[in-house]
């Protein structure tokens, strides 16, 4: 980059490199917001793998918390089937 910048101010002079600074300066803000970019891109793919992550959490808590309320369910449903025979069987001897 040295020698261009030289090349020109040998060849324009002065005015030369005030005219080239631009170029020079687009292509290094080309560079910087390439990698600019490519950092944005790891970062939001980090953040998807945490909400994918946190997703895949929320599916197993639900799972476990369903397991549970089942188990729950049965088993009232069997003390209230015990019940209504014991009372079944009260109102029988009554």
């Amino acid at each position: 980059m040295d020698e261009i910048l030289l090349l020109v101010y040998k060849t324009y002079g002065l005015v030369g490199i005030i005219l080239f600074a631009p170029a020079v300066a687009c292509v290094f803000l080309w560079r910087e917001n390439k990698a600019l970019h490519r950092e944005a891109a790891k970062q939001l793919q980090a953040a998807n793998d945490r909400v994918s992550a946190a997703l895949h959490q929320r599916v197993v808590d639900a799972q476990a918390i369903t397991n549970k309320l089942v188990e729950i369910v049965s088993e009232q449903a069997s003390v209230n089937k015990e019940t209504n025979m014991a009372l079944a069987q009260l109102v029988d001897k009554l």
